[in-house]
């Protein structure tokens, strides 16, 4: 488990993620992280996929 500490990404990414519940405080883990796909994480309840980019 770890904490998101902060957020540095453009108004629209960001806009979308805390409409979920991923914002400064909130604690996910990463469920998968494979070198060549998105990285999966969970936190909120919800599951969001994070591209490498």
């Amino acid at each position: 488990m770890a904490t998101v500490t902060a957020i540095k990404v453009n108004t629209r990414f960001l806009s979308r993620i805390a409409s979920i519940g991923l914002t400064p405080g909130c604690r996910i883990k990463v469920l998968r992280n494979d070198r060549h796909q998105p990285i999966l994480l969970y936190g909120r309840d919800s599951m969001i996929a994070v591209n490498r980019r």
